[in-house]
């Protein structure tokens, strides 16, 4: 039971001891901004961006290394949802096309 006890503590110390859930590590950022891309680590907690930097330091939960790859925090997908209606059914896709006159 002690030993138990013990076990349970040091788990939660180590989940304190996490800054984020998440960091993507080495990505180039991009911020929309028209600026170029620099290099920087992305760390989330909480479903939310809480900070962009050097995080090498830092712990989290869970780590991603994105060796490079483009990352633009902040952005929105306005195009995300569009492929849907055609995923699931293509009959149905084509009766929500606009008609054009």
């Amino acid at each position: 039971m002690v030993l138990l006890i013990a076990l349970l503590l040091c788990s939660f110390r180590i989940l304190d001891a996490q800054d984020f859930d998440l960091i993507l590590r080495n990505g180039r950022v991009v911020d929309g901004m028209g600026n170029p891309w620099y290099r920087a680590d992305v760390g989330i907690r909480d479903g939310r961006i809480a900070a962009i930097g050097d995080l090498r330091d830092r712990a989290a939960g869970r780590v991603i290394t994105l060796n490079e790859q483009v990352i633009a925090p902040g952005f929105i997908d306005m195009m995300a949802g569009t492929s849907v209606p055609l995923l699931q059914s293509r009959a149905r896709a084509s009766s929500s096309r606009v008609s054009r006159p």
